[in-house]
């Protein structure tokens, strides 16, 4: 990891998610990279009927394999996301995901 305190901050570096797939009928994996080191890199699901960002989507309530993390640039973080109970698709994940940094 690099030193953070040589880090100049960018306060919305370019997030790219790609190549998502579907591991089994409860678990997407996909690969998340920054155009900037970023300190604190958070992603969550939210229910496409709240109007508010970023609130926990519940019927597919579950955990990714690595989240708030540094995400430093040039690096690709593969990721897995996997709900508790419910099966997720590929596409219903993708129309509810959401990352940010703070």
């Amino acid at each position: 990891m690099s030193e953070m305190k040589n880090t100049a901050l960018v306060k919305d570096p370019l997030i790219t998610a790609s190549n998502f797939i579907q591991v089994s009928e409860k678990i997407v994996r996909f690969n998340v990279s920054v155009s900037e080191t970023s300190p604190f890199f958070f992603m969550e699901l939210r229910d496409s009927e709240n109007v508010e960002p970023f609130k926990v989507f519940g019927s597919n309530a579950g955990w990714f394999s690595d989240n708030n993390f540094v995400a430093e640039k040039g690096v690709s973080y593969t990721i897995d996301y996997e709900s508790f109970s419910s099966p997720v698709t590929v596409n219903d994940f993708l129309i509810r995901f959401k990352s940010r940094v703070l």
